[in-house]
């Protein structure tokens, strides 16, 4: 399986890790990763770890599956919802500090609206990213 073997292999040749899924099991994974950092030798803080969040923006008080329905493109909201951090800049950022309370580094953010509304890159800045800067 990943956690024995890829992660293994992590902690024995690898200078950095991504890891995803929700809170829990990113933090179980790193865990895991870092007893075999113990078992080979290898300074777990040495190694660089990331996640990946991905994220569909809304503003305070918004319905999000209304928010979301151009976006989903028929997609189910709760399968989509299961996939995809959807919330205020607010609960990004409370995400992100989650992640790095169970020993992320950095983390990888995926946002669905980006590409036609750019000025969520600066609203992202300025609300989530300078938090942890």
């Amino acid at each position: 399986s990943g956690e024995q073997v890829t992660l293994k292999l992590v902690a024995q040749y690898g200078d950095a890790c991504n890891v995803m899924g929700d809170v829990e099991t990113v933090g179980h994974k790193l865990g895991v990763l870092k007893g075999h950092c113990e078992t080979v030798g290898r300074n777990y803080d040495d190694l660089v770890k990331s996640t990946q969040i991905r994220v569909h923006l809304i503003e305070e008080g918004e319905d999000p599956e209304k928010a979301s329905e151009a976006v989903r493109q028929g997609i189910p909201f709760d399968e989509f919802a299961s996939g995809f951090l959807i919330g205020t800049p607010k609960d990004v950022a409370e995400k992100v500090e989650q992640m790095a309370e169970v020993g992320v580094d950095y983390v990888i953010m995926y946002v669905t609206q980006v590409a036609y509304e750019p000025a969520l890159v600066d609203l992202l800045d300025r609300e989530v990213v300078r938090k942890f800067a």
